[in-house]
């Protein structure tokens, strides 16, 4: 449960009360949402200039400079206004991007709440009407303003989990409610990701593909065009290339159609493998997707060390046991995949065997070209590969390979020099 307020004003001589009318409408959410808090509130635009809300959880040390090395970084000055844990950086419109990329590189721990001409983003735990005086909400003027107060129900109550979220310059979200179904819509988009990027890797090689992540290769590259016009081709029901349905399938659902008959291939990673072998299917065989051939697109899963474990030294030998030769090669007999540990050799004799797919991929593996998964985090960051899948889950729909093309290139100028 969470509480949602929203106001635009019509009356130019009310705008100055616009912050002290949205801290009375969301002090009345604070019983639907007690966790955290948070405002866009559009301002004033002026000439030439826009902003970027930054948030950070030490404040004091990561704004103090902070303008001086930003401006000095795109060479032109900048202004920082700061609110307690958020700051709002303004700098010549042209350069925001440049702007972005400098606080980054300057200040790598500070977070971008949102950027464009007029919006400004504050958010943060705690009692709504606590988190309004904290930014004193009362003193802000503008013609509109959204906000939210949160009741976490599944997921952690954080500063990044609070609304509203940024979704393009000028333009953020609420919503109140939460996704039951999360992990099958994320099944999909890793399932459309991979054969997006499967497509990329057959069409620009594993140098220019390795390239898009650098910078080295470009997104608006003929050879991305290309792709594209490829992707579309397969997810056009017209051409009779995939089946119908395959838009509300989550990957293993895909896979049975393979057990039961019904489908030739699918695009997937070698957890399929261990998907058939556990449910006893043997009757498949592999191959390079076209242009794919001598070239491995590799992701590692990965246990990590909790910052605040409990008991760190204890953690640390079951991450040793966990990476170590004698249980990789229990392990990925299971995973259908291969071991991370090189020195993993044959499983112990009573214990599930390499199956000749896995083989294979052990012999691929010394051979071919490595590049990085995307969809698994091993190519771009999570931000950046979440925008890619906004691309793609709208490639779906429309099938606009130029839209589709320009996105990728915007999404790509956030991320890459």
């Amino acid at each position: 449960m969470c509480g949602i307020v929203g106001l635009f004003i019509k009356d130019k001589a009310l705008e100055p009360r616009l912050g002290e009318l949205t801290a009375t409408m969301l002090a009345t959410m604070c019983e639907r949402g007690p966790d955290s808090a948070g405002f866009a509130i559009y301002g004033d635009a002026k000439s030439g200039k826009a902003k970027i809300t930054l948030q950070s959880p030490q404040p004091d040390t990561d704004f103090a400079g902070l303008a001086k090395a930003v401006g000095a970084k795109i060479g032109h000055a900048v202004t920082l206004d700061i609110k307690s844990t958020h700051a709002v950086l303004t700098c010549p419109a042209a350069d925001v991007d440049a702007a972005r990329a400098a606080v980054r590189e300057v200040a790598p721990n500070v977070r971008v709440m949102g950027r464009g001409d007029v919006i400004e983003i504050y958010k943060e735990v705690g009692w709504p009407t606590d988190v309004a005086k904290r930014f004193d909400l009362e003193s802000m003027t503008g013609t509109h303003a959204i906000g939210h107060t949160r009741m976490a129900t599944e997921s952690a109550v954080t500063t990044l989990g609070a609304h509203p979220f940024s979704t393009g310059p000028d333009q953020c979200l609420v919503h109140n409610g939460s996704l039951s179904n999360h992990n099958n819509l994320r099944r999909e988009l890793i399932r459309d990701g991979m054969i997006f990027e499967t497509v990329l890797i057959g069409t620009l090689g594993a140098d220019a593909f390795l390239g898009l992540w650098t910078g080295a290769t470009s997104w608006d590259d003929p050879r991305v065009t290309e792709a594209l016009t490829e992707y579309k081709k397969i997810l056009d029901p017209a051409n009779g290339w995939i089946n119908t349905d395959h838009s509300s399938l989550s990957w293993d659902q895909a896979a049975d159609k393979l057990i039961d008959g019904t489908a030739a291939m699918t695009i997937m990673g070698d957890w399929a493998n261990g998907e058939f072998t556990a449910k006893e299917f043997a009757d498949y065989g592999w191959a390079p997707a076209p242009g794919n051939a001598d070239i491995y697109q590799a992701l590692s899963d990965s246990f990590g060390l909790p910052v605040k474990a409990q008991h760190p030294d204890e953690t640390k030998l079951f991450l040793a046991w966990l990476g170590s030769a004698e249980t990789q090669a229990i392990f990925n007999p299971y995973k259908g995949s291969i071991a991370a540990n090189v020195t993993s050799g044959d499983p112990p004799a009573d214990e599930l065997q390499y199956n000749d797919y896995q083989k294979s991929a052990q012999a691929d593996w010394k051979t071919n070209t490595i590049v990085p998964s995307m969809e698994h985090g091993a190519a771009a960051n999570p931000a950046w590969s979440s925008a890619i899948n906004d691309v793609l889950t709208s490639f779906v729909t429309d099938l606009d390979v130029a839209a589709a093309q320009g996105a990728l290139v915007t999404a790509a100028s956030d991320f890459t020099q």
